[in-house]
């Protein structure tokens, strides 16, 4: 279970810990070909670190699969710092971006409580408290921040959140998707020439902003009610509703000067 889970999640997470070059995961395989388990997650992964002599990919994926420490070899007991030594762990590869949190898969998530656990997490894993650590935790110290950045912008928005939630259960709406009704389609054009007729206008865009959040948050609370009752299909189809308003908002904001 663990190997298909790491097959088809981990790459993000990789690239954020490695931003560097990358070429064929087939070499890696090829030069690990003693690691038989990792064998089907590596040759998921379309790109992984060409730099076939860091030692720090390959001891990632070790202690992410037998949750050993890297340091002390013991079972380090958490995602962040190991519960015997201390010491900084390598970013733990989930498929839920909600378990970098201790939160549960669900589209209903109180924000307060999500940017209180982001802060005190930031604090404990900033790059700048390992500036005079061993390279390696300096390393696992980058990763791990990027990541938990990468979670927390995930799940606190509405609308990415209810789509990484259709990735969990194996679903996805494609690129081209859009909405049909035409009577949907007439009214977000409308809206758009209105967001148009008022730019320097601040206060029209800022009558503009609450209505169109009021219709995200409409959206957010149908789809709490899709996703509590599994239904998928009515779920895709209000995320694609809301996508079109989430980038008018996002151009009324840009229009807005900085407060």
């Amino acid at each position: 279970m663990m190997i298909k889970l790491l097959g088809i999640f981990m790459e993000p997470p990789l690239k954020l810990i490695y931003p560097k070059i990358y070429s064929s995961g087939r070499r890696i395989v090829r030069r690990y070909s003693n690691w038989l388990p990792l064998r089907p997650v590596l040759y998921r992964l379309t790109k992984l670190p060409v730099s076939l002599n860091n030692p720090t990919f390959p001891r990632c994926l070790y202690c992410n699969l037998t949750k050993v420490c890297w340091n002390c070899n013991q079972s380090h007991g958490s995602m962040y710092f190991c519960s015997s030594c201390g010491i900084i762990q390598p970013p733990s590869i989930y498929t839920s971006m909600f378990q970098y949190f201790d939160l549960n898969s669900s589209y209903d998530v109180n924000t307060s409580d999500l940017s209180s656990r982001f802060k005190r997490l930031q604090m404990q894993l900033h790059p700048d408290k390992f500036g005079m650590k061993s390279k390696e935790e300096q390393t696992y110290s980058s990763g791990q921040a990027a990541v938990l950045n990468q979670a927390y912008q995930t799940i606190n928005r509405p609308l990415s959140r209810a789509v990484h939630l259709l990735t969990l259960r194996g679903e996805t709406i494609p690129e081209e998707s859009s909405a049909s009704e035409p009577c949907f389609l007439m009214e977000v054009m409308d809206l758009n020439e209105l967001v148009d007729s008022k730019k320097g206008d601040s206060e029209g865009l800022r009558i503009l902003l609450i209505q169109v959040n009021k219709r995200i948050d409409d959206y957010s609370h149908n789809l709490s009610a899709a996703f509590t009752d599994d239904n998928i299909q009515l779920a895709k189809d209000l995320i694609i509703k809301m996508k079109y308003f989430d980038n008018i908002e996002t151009r009324l904001r840009d229009l807005l000067p900085p407060e």
